[in-house]
Parts: structure tokens; sequence; C-alpha cells
């Protein structure tokens, strides 16, 4: 894989994780249950981001060989 494919998930976790910070900093830390699951959410989106990205990449490698 090209380093470019992961620039756009690198700017989407890079931008999550800062805001979030900051939005903790300013706020009282949320309850055990909202981070794990705004954690869960950023790697299903990570996982979905990489899965998506192997299946055009094999779509792409398969349609090209035949």
């Amino acid at each position: 894989m090209k380093l470019k494919y992961h620039i756009p998930l690198m700017g989407f976790l890079a931008l999550t994780l800062v805001i979030s910070t900051l939005m903790f900093v300013y706020k009282e830390c949320p309850p055990i249950d909202q981070l794990i699951g705004f954690y869960a959410c950023v790697v299903g989106a990570t996982i979905t981001y990489y899965i998506g990205i192997h299946t055009v990449l094999s779509d792409k490698k398969d349609s090209s060989g035949t």
C-alpha cells in the first residue's frame, strides 16, 4: 500500500484526537461508557477504512488481470 492511501485516515485520526483532547481539557472527563463508545467508534472507522482500501485494491488488481 502506498503512503498516499493513509493520508486521509491520518488526517481524520489527528483531528479527532486533538478535538477530543481539547474537550477533555476544558470539561470534566466523560463517563467510562462514553469513552469506550468513542474509542470503539474511532477503531471501527479505522478498520472500515482499511477494509475499503484493500477491497478497492483487490478489485482493481482482479479487473486488470482479466
